[in-house]
C-alpha cells in the first residue's frame, strides 16, 4: 500500500513539471529520490539500499528522466553508490535546536575538506554518529541545503543576514563544491488542507513549532515573491559560476591548514584555492557568523605554477569581508596574470568582448598582464616592464561606473575590462533577448519571463536603468528616456503613474487574551494600476495573525524584521467580509531566543510600531 501511494504522489508531481526537464531544454537537472532516509529513520544496509532503488525504479518509471538522481548524504543516509549522487548540508544557525542561547561560530565560514554540517538533522537522526555510509570523497562535492536563510521556530527566532548567506555560499565554492542548491530559495506559505496545514510542530513530530501558515524562511525569494538582499548577493556569485562552470567543474581545490583552523578563531588567515592546469582563484575569507573577525592587513599572495611565481598586489581585508582573487585567467587570448578585482561575468560580440570585475570602494584596482599576449593598449593607465604589464584604475569618489581598459589580442578582438564597484555587481543583470546578450544594472528588480524583461519597484513610481547594449528601438515603450550614457552603458529612466492604494488599520482595543487588535479595511479595486500591494507591518509582540471571517490567511513570529505581505492573493475576497490583525504579547520570560529583544513594558512588548502599503509597479521591456 506504501508504494501505491508513492507512484500516486510521483504522479501528480511529474504531471506538473514533465515539461520542464533538462532533456527537454527545461531547468530541472536532478531528482532528490528520498529526504535523510536513513539518517532519521527508515531502513538500515542492504534493506535500505534496496527501498532506494525501489524508489527511484519507481520515479523512472513514472518519466522522470534526469542526469541526476539524488540523495542526502549526510551521516547514515542510505547513498547507493553509482546510484544516488549524495548532496550536503551547511546552514548558519539551527532552528532544530532545543535551547535558548546563541549558537557557536561553526565550521561553515572555515575552508575545509569536511563536506558536511554534523548538525543538520541531528534533532530527529536515529544515532549521534554521523559517519557517512559511502566514501563520500569518490563523488562531486554538491550541496542541495546551503541555509538561504533560516525559518522562525517558536523558540529560536535569529535573523540570517545577507553577509550569513553570501559568506557561507562563498566557502562553500572556495572549498570544492561543484554544485550549489538551497533550502530554501524562495519561501513559502503551507496549504490549508480540510483538517490541517503542513505545519511542522512539536505535535506533529517536529523539535519546534513552526508559524502555522508562514513558511517564509528570510530567503533569497520572500513567500510573497519579494526578493531579499542576499537573493541578488548570492546572484553575483552564481553569475561568477556561470562564466566559469566548465573549469569549476573539472577543478582541483587546496586547502592550506585544512581541519586545523577552528570556527572561533578570529585571527588566523582563512583561504583555499581552486585551480585547473595554470590557472585558478584564490578564495580568502573573513568573515564568520557570531565572531567579530580581526582585519587582516596587507596579505601578500603568490601561487607557483609550474616553476613560475606570480605574485599578487597586496590586499587588506576588514573584519567580515570576503575577496577571490584570479591567476592565469585568459580573456580572450590575452592573459590576466593576476587582479586585485573579482571577476564577475563575460559578454562576447564578434569583433569585441567585455569582461565585467568588481570591488569594494577603497580597494587598490590592479590588472596584471602578460605583456606578450597583448597586442596593443588602446585604453588604460600602464606600466610595463618586461616581465608584466599592469594597468591600474581608481574607483570615482561618485562611484560611478568606470571606463573599461580596452586591450586588443593578435585576433584584433578588443578586449574590454569593465571595473564595478560589490553593490553595482549585485545589481547586475544578464539576460538572452532575441539572440542578443545584454547586461542589465538596476536596484531595482529586473526579471526575464518568456523573452520580456519585467522591471519591478516597490512603493517607488520610478527606476533607473542601465543596459548594455543599447535596447533596440522600436522595442522600447515611450516612458523611456535615452539620452544619457554610463561608461559603456545607456542610461534609461523610467516613471510610472503614482496610485495610491487604500488599506488602513483601525484600532479596536485589548483582548480578554491581552491581544492587540485591528481591523484592516481596504478598497475593493485596491490592485487598480499596480501588480501587487504589500503591506509592511512592523509590530513589536509575540505571534500576529492576520484572519478573513475568523479563517486564518497569514501569520508570523516576532524577530525584530518587517512582516511583508502581499495583498494580491487575496485580491479577490480583500474588500469582503472582516479582516483582523491580532497580537498576541511577548513576555519578558518566555523561553524564546531573539537576536535582539523589543523594550519591555510592565514585562512585556506588544505594539504596533507602524505600517506601510506599497504598491508595486511593473513595466515590460519587449
Amino acid at each position: 500500500m506504501y508504494f501505491e501511494y508513492v507512484k500516486r504522489l510521483y504522479a501528480e508531481i511529474y504531471n506538473q513539471v514533465k515539461s520542464l526537464f533538462y532533456k527537454d531544454n527545461g531547468p530541472i537537472i536532478g531528482i532528490q529520490i528520498d529526504n535523510e532516509y536513513g539518517h532519521c529513520h527508515g531502513l538500515k544496509g542492504d534493506e535500505g539500499r534496496k527501498h532506494m532503488m525501489t524508489l527511484k525504479k519507481l520515479a523512472v518509471d513514472t518519466g522522470f528522466d534526469v542526469p541526476f538522481y539524488t540523495a542526502t548524504g549526510w551521516g547514515g543516509a542510505i547513498v547507493v553508490e553509482g546510484e544516488f549522487l549524495p548532496v550536503m548540508a551547511a546552514y548558519v544557525e539551527g532552528s532544530w535546536e532545543q535551547h535558548i542561547d546563541k549558537v557557536p561560530p561553526n565550521i561553515n565560514f572555515v575552508f575545509t575538506s569536511v563536506r558536511d554540517d554534523l548538525t543538520v538533522g541531528s534533532d530527529l537522526a536515529d544515532t549521534k554518529i554521523y559517519e557517512p555510509t559511502y566514501n563520500m570523497y569518490d563523488y562531486p562535492f554538491a550541496t542541495c541545503e546551503l541555509g538561504g536563510g533560516m525559518q522562525a521556530t517558536y523558540q529560536r527566532r535569529p535573523i540570517i543576514t545577507v553577509d550569513d548567506t553570501e559568506a557561507m555560499a562563498f566557502v562553500k565554492l572556495g572549498s570544492g563544491a561543484a554544485m550549489l542548491g538551497y533550502y530554501m530559495y524562495h519561501g513559502g506559505t503551507n496549504p490549508l488542507g480540510q483538517l490541517s496545514t503542513l505545519q511542522e510542530s512539536r505535535e506533529t513530530g517536529s523539535p519546534n513549532d513552526l508559524p502555522k501558515l508562514s513558511y517564509d524562511y528570510q530567503a533569497p525569494l520572500n513567500e510573497y515573491g519579494l526578493t531579499n538582499p542576499s537573493y541578488k548577493a548570492l546572484r553575483r556569485l552564481h553569475l561568477f559560476v556561470k562564466s566559469h562552470e566548465e573549469m569549476l567543474a573539472k577543478s582541483s581545490c587546496c586547502i592550506p591548514n585544512d581541519r586545523q583552523i577552528r570556527p572561533d578563531d578570529p585571527s588566523t588567515l582563512r583561504y583555499a584555492v581552486r585551480y585547473l592546469d595554470n590557472t585558478g582563484f584564490i578564495f580568502i575569507n573573513n568573515y564568520q557568523h557570531n565572531l567579530e573577525m580581526e582585519p587582516q592587513e596587507s596579505l601578500l599572495f603568490s601561487v607557483n605554477v609550474n616553476g613560475e611565481e606570480i605574485s599578487f598586489p597586496a590586499i587588506s581585508l576588514k573584519p567580515g569581508q570576503w575577496r577571490m582573487l584570479p591567476f592565469n585567467l585568459d580573456l580572450s587570448g590575452i592573459m590576466l596574470k593576476c587582479s586585485t578585482m573579482q571577476p564577475l561575468s563575460t559578454i562576447r560580440h564578434p569583433e569585441s568582448h567585455y569582461y565585467f570585475f568588481y570591488g569594494e570602494p577603497g580597494q587598490e584596482i590592479e590588472y596584471h598582464f602578460d605583456p606578450r599576449t597583448v597586442k596593443e593598449v588602446i585604453s588604460g593607465n600602464i606600466e610595463q616592464d618586461d616581465a608584466k604589464l599592469v594597468i591600474s584604475q581608481q574607483f570615482a569618489n561618485d562611484c560611478g561606473i568606470l571606463d573599461p581598459i580596452i586591450l586588443r589580442n593578435d585576433l584584433g578582438i578588443k578586449v574590454h575590462i569593465v571595473t564595478l564597484t560589490k553593490e553595482q555587481a549585485s545589481n547586475f543583470n544578464l539576460y538572452q533577448l532575441n539572440g542578443e546578450t545584454y547586461a542589465l544594472i538596476s536596484d531595482k528588480d529586473i526579471f526575464l519571463d518568456e523573452n520580456q524583461v519585467q522591471c519591478l519597484s516597490v512603493g517607488i513610481p520610478e527606476a533607473t536603468v542601465l543596459a548594455f547594449p543599447e535596447l533596440p528601438e522600436g522595442q522600447i515603450i515611450s516612458k523611456y528616456i535615452t539620452n544619457e550614457k554610463v561608461s559603456i552603458f545607456s542610461k534609461y529612466h523610467i516613471t510610472w503613474n503614482p496610485v495610491n492604494p487604500k488599506v488602513t488599520l483601525e484600532q479596536m482595543g485589548t483582548t480578554s487574551e491581552g491581544h492587540l487588535r485591528y481591523r484592516i479595511m481596504s478598497d475593493q479595486d485596491i490592485l487598480n494600476g499596480c501588480g501587487d500591494v504589500f503591506l509592511n507591518i512592523d509590530f513589536e509582540g509575540d505571534v500576529a495573525e492576520i484572519t478573513h471571517n475568523g479563517e486564518l490567511k497569514a501569520d508570523y513570529f516576532y524577530n525584530g524584521l518587517t512582516w511583508r505581505i502581499g495583498l494580491k492573493r487575496f485580491a479577490h475576497i480583500i474588500h469582503t467580509g472582516e479582516w483582523i490583525l491580532d497580537i498576541s504579547p511577548l513576555y519578558e520570560d518566555a523561553y524564546v531566543y531573539l537576536d535582539k529583544w523589543p523594550e519591555m513594558v510592565d514585562g512585556k512588548a506588544l505594539r504596533l510600531v507602524k505600517y506601510e502599503v506599497l504598491p508595486e509597479y511593473r513595466l515590460f521591456l519587449k
